[in-house]
């Protein structure tokens, strides 16, 4: 518990901030409900879930590829877990900011009443995995309990979401679902591949030299691999947009 706690907290932390932001943007959502067309809203729709997918995305990458480094340089390699509770850790967390968008589209829908059962439905599939897999496993047996449950929720919201408020089958939304998945899995696993050959001593100056590579890296595979997509271009021009807007303000 205790070993595991130091890294929940960084990962808490760096959530609570995301989420701040995201939050923040549900009234407006709710407003663009209420006035726009469902054409309109599946467009918002698909570019609020982008971001989501890049933010959470590039902080999964970061926490594989540092957070091993950053405990060892912290308070020693004694604190460490195994790699694979720590990579089912991570995964946890990248669902959990893959429902973050499509929860809050959900609830400025008013969307509450036909997914009420999932909640029940996460928590008795994640006791019941967790039992058994902690058994059989032990540490990572608990998190592949809560990876089980958090796909329940992160296949059934989607779906009533689509039907609900845009009329449309789901099934465009989980091809890009995948697609965002796999494509962080491969950076991750190319940078931890690359750098456990090039930097073999952790020190300082390397953890540094590694941070700087990984965002580098991650955020350039994003941009190389979706620059063609609607919601890429959908997003940079709202970036550039508000930019734009600041530096007139200035």
């Amino acid at each position: 518990v205790s070993k595991i706690s130091n890294y929940n907290l960084f990962i808490t932390s760096v959530s609570t901030f995301i989420m701040i932001f995201f939050n923040s943007v549900t009234s407006s959502v709710g407003n663009l409900i209420a006035s726009e067309s469902k054409e309109r809203q599946l467009e918002v729709f698909e570019i609020y879930n982008f971001l989501g997918f890049w933010l959470y995305g590039f902080a999964a990458v970061c926490y594989f590829v540092l957070f091993q480094p950053f405990i060892t340089l912290w308070i020693g390699e004694e604190n460490l877990i195994d790699e694979f509770s720590l990579a089912l850790i991570i995964l946890s967390q990248y669902l959990t900011g893959q429902r973050l968008t499509v929860n809050n589209m959900k609830t400025a829908g008013g969307i509450f009443e036909q997914d009420k059962f999932v909640s029940l439905l996460q928590g008795g599939v994640n006791l019941v995995v967790s039992v058994i897999c902690a058994k059989l496993w032990g540490l990572p047996g608990v998190y592949v309990g809560t990876v089980v449950s958090g796909f329940c929720a992160n296949i059934i919201r989607p779906v009533i979401v689509y039907k609900k408020l845009f009329d449309k089958s789901s099934t465009e939304y989980f091809i890009k679902f995948t697609e965002y998945l796999l494509v962080t899995v491969a950076v991750c696993a190319g940078l931890r591949i690359g750098l456990n050959s090039l930097i073999t001593e952790v020190t300082i100056l390397n953890f540094i030299l590694l941070a700087v590579i990984c965002v580098v890296v991650s955020n350039g595979g994003f941009a190389i691999c979706f620059c063609r997509s609607k919601e890429f271009k959908g997003l940079l021009k709202r970036v550039t947009a508000i930019a734009s807007a600041y530096i007139k303000r200035q």
